[in-house]
């Protein structure tokens, strides 16, 4: 024969199922406001913002905007760092490599397998105002961010692997700009060159397999080799990328002159306009630079 329940057992039940009910939405919430997170996406900042020397060694990280208040990435742990001087680890303070992180030197054990000095799980800040930050002299791999939350807790999120690179100079040299004409599809500007030019290589910066580069019309290695005369004009294209995406490449130019010397010039006149207050999740970013081939 069923028992049946008090009706201060009945109460006491119903209490407990209202408990259960609240921190079970409290919790979704909590989960909702954390993991889908919008980011107010600068996805250049997988790159450098190349501009004068005192701003050339200045990076940018995602912006991530939680439902429950804005936060940043605001650290970057970096796997390896490929140095081009000497191999010899006794002799890497010839190399004149120096990273700081809060003010201090970090050190770099060396890996004789691969000839990389490496500084695993190292976090280095790339939003320093007021401390000395020397910058980068050779490229580095970024592999995970740590995300801050208003309540002080933190995430390690994995991001793959983003390469930032040191500034360059982007001085106005032989080709000068003269003007631009963008569409939906494509960004395209004219530079007109101030001598006789032998085009030695063009390549999108940093390269990606999917830019579209275009030099009046033709792929960047039909015009290897080809002379540009003076006061004639060439027009470089790129292909348009996802309106979510702020994408800053630059057009990187190798030319010879008349007598026999090689130079480099830095196009930049091919930054997209990007719309803040639209944006995707850091997941749905993370998944369109792998698809870009911008995070291997």
């Amino acid at each position: 024969m069923m028992k049946t329940l008090k009706p201060a057992s009945r109460a006491a039940a119903a209490a407990i199922f209202l408990i259960a009910l609240l921190a079970a939405v409290l919790f979704g919430i909590s989960q909702y406001a954390r993991l889908d997170y919008p980011v107010l996406c600068r996805v250049y900042g997988a790159y450098p913002i190349y501009g004068d020397e005192d701003e050339a060694e200045q990076f940018e990280i995602p912006y991530i905007e939680c439902k429950a208040g804005r936060h940043q990435i605001t650290g970057v742990d970096f796997a390896e760092l490929a140095l081009t001087g000497p191999d010899d680890p006794d002799n890497a303070d010839e190399a004149d490599y120096s990273f700081t992180d809060n003010g201090e030197n970090m050190d770099f054990s060396y890996d004789d397998t691969n000839g990389y000095y490496i500084r695993k799980a190292s976090q280095i800040s790339l939003f320093i105002d007021d401390e000395d930050f020397k910058g980068l002299k050779k490229p580095i791999a970024l592999t995970t961010a740590t995300v801050s939350y208003e309540d002080g807790t933190k995430d390690q999120v994995e991001i793959g692997k983003i390469v930032l690179y040191p500034g360059e100079d982007v001085d106005e040299k032989d080709l000068k700009f003269k003007g631009e004409n963008n569409s939906e599809e494509v960004r395209e500007a004219s530079y007109m060159a101030d001598r006789d030019l032998t085009i030695k290589q063009v390549q999108c910066v940093p390269d990606e397999k999917n830019s579209g580069l275009k030099i009046n019309g033709k792929e960047p290695a039909e015009l290897e080799g080809a002379t540009l005369l003076k006061d004639h004009s060439i027009t470089i294209s790129l292909k348009r990328q996802s309106p979510f995406v702020r994408w800053q490449p630059m057009i990187k130019v190798t030319y010879q002159t008349a007598d026999g010397k090689e130079d480099t010039q830095l196009l930049t006149e091919f930054g997209e306009a990007f719309d803040m207050g639209s944006a995707p999740t850091f997941m749905q970013t993370l998944a369109y630079l792998k698809e870009r081939e911008v995070i291997r």
